[in-house]
């Protein structure tokens, strides 16, 4: 029986490895076999290979199964048993687990001088006390180094929101808000002084349509720059309140309405584009602007501007069928070293910024598992870290970031 033979990209799929890992292999010495001007692979033969070499560091798909643990920080260790961590769950690198095994002890020794240099003695004790809590017997790498991320960055944001503490905090309030379920809580009250009483960067993600310009009885100024300015404060102190690489959703429309400067009269009424004022208002305050996206609503929900029928075009003026949903992200800059996501060490070096207020990182541990072509180590940022390996995973039935 003719055995089938394999491309480059089936093998690279099979062991999950990048082509200059690959090259390297053929190097100690990979099976291949010449097809013309091109090489191929007996997935067989491969696999015999890879098992039988003890310098390999890289393991089948299919034959790499691990035990499963997950931990609570209250002390309890819940097991759950023969549970096998797929690739998504461990990453690529956990391949090379018995060639660079990791724990928390080990994370707190390696990282001991840069930890010294970022925290007191107290804030060190406080660390080591919470990874304490955890069990990582039979956890994998991946596991282990969110779990120090998570206590590591929650210490990190502790000590940036006792630095930024409002004058006016609350403490039964925050402790409402930071309540430890999934329930659903409703604050009333003005939402500028409520805000003035809140921790630094406690929330999440921030949505509103705010009230329009002299467009209800509860909503009147004397003139449009007083509405903007008050506004303006809203926002500047969302700025603090508003978890760092967070988002706002802003949903606006454009009224046509007097703006007050010049004339109270009736023919001081014109267009007054207020997703283009917020948008300004917003980038003055720091954020910065990603997208507007128009709500079509269909048609116009008024027929003011039709003149009770007589429709001349001198009688009419414009009526919107949309609104804006403007969207903000905050970029606060990370001066403080970010643990790399796939060894845990805070040996990294400050980079680039990948866009305004977004630190880049670069891991100059040489036992981690992954490298560019170059030698390079990985490169990462909190932003990215949230985004791609973390996801904000609940560890403890917690926010994690």
């Amino acid at each position: 029986m003719e055995t089938k033979l394999s491309k480059e990209k089936e093998v690279l799929d099979y062991l999950n490895i990048s082509r200059t890992t690959l090259w390297r292999l053929k190097k100690e010495g990979l099976p291949t076999v010449k097809v013309g001007n091109s090489q191929r692979y007996d997935i067989e033969e491969v696999k015999e290979w890879v098992l039988n070499d003890e310098e390999v560091n890289y393991q089948p798909k299919e034959i790499e199964k691990k035990q499963a643990i997950i931990e609570p920080s209250n002390n309890e260790t819940l097991h759950f048993e023969n549970a096998e961590i797929t690739d998504n769950e461990i990453n690529n690198t956990e391949r090379i687990l018995q060639e660079y095994p990791i724990s928390l002890t080990y994370l707190l020794e390696h990282n001991d001088k840069y930890l010294q240099k970022i925290f007191d003695k107290e804030c060190i004790e406080k660390l080591t006390e919470n990874l304490r809590n955890y069990d990582d017997t039979n956890v994998s790498n991946a596991k282990i180094v969110k779990i120090f991320s998570f206590e590591y960055l929650k210490l990190l944001k502790q000590k940036h929101q006792e630095q930024t503490k409002p004058k006016e905090f609350n403490t039964e309030l925050n402790n409402f808000i930071q309540q430890d379920n999934n329930s659903i809580r409703v604050i009333w009250g003005n939402c500028l002084d409520l805000m003035q009483k809140m921790e630094s960067e406690s929330i999440q993600l921030m949505v509103t349509s705010p009230p329009y310009y002299n467009a209800r009885e509860y909503s009147q100024w004397e003139n449009i720059d007083l509405y903007l300015e008050d506004m303006r404060k809203i926002i500047r102190e969302s700025w603090r309140v508003l978890d760092n690489h967070r988002v706002w959703v802003w949903n606006v429309g454009d009224i046509f309405d007097n703006d007050r400067k010049v004339t109270k009269s009736v023919w001081g009424k014109k267009r007054i584009p207020l997703g283009a004022y917020f948008i300004k208002i917003f980038e003055e305050e720091g954020f910065e602007f990603v997208d507007d996206i128009i709500w079509d609503k269909g048609e116009v929900e008024s027929k003011r501007f039709m003149n009770g029928g007589m429709d001349y075009p001198f009688y009419q003026y414009p009526m919107n069928c949309y609104e804006h949903i403007l969207i903000f992200h905050k970029h606060r800059l990370d001066t403080q070293k970010i643990p790399c996501p796939v060894c845990g060490s805070l040996n990294v070096n400050g980079n680039t910024q990948s866009e305004i207020g977004v630190q880049s990182w670069e891991c100059k541990n040489e036992k981690c598992f992954v490298r560019s072509p170059n030698n390079r180590g990985k490169r990462f940022s909190l932003r990215t870290n949230m985004m791609q390996y973390w996801f904000d995973e609940d560890i403890n039935n917690n926010r994690v970031f």
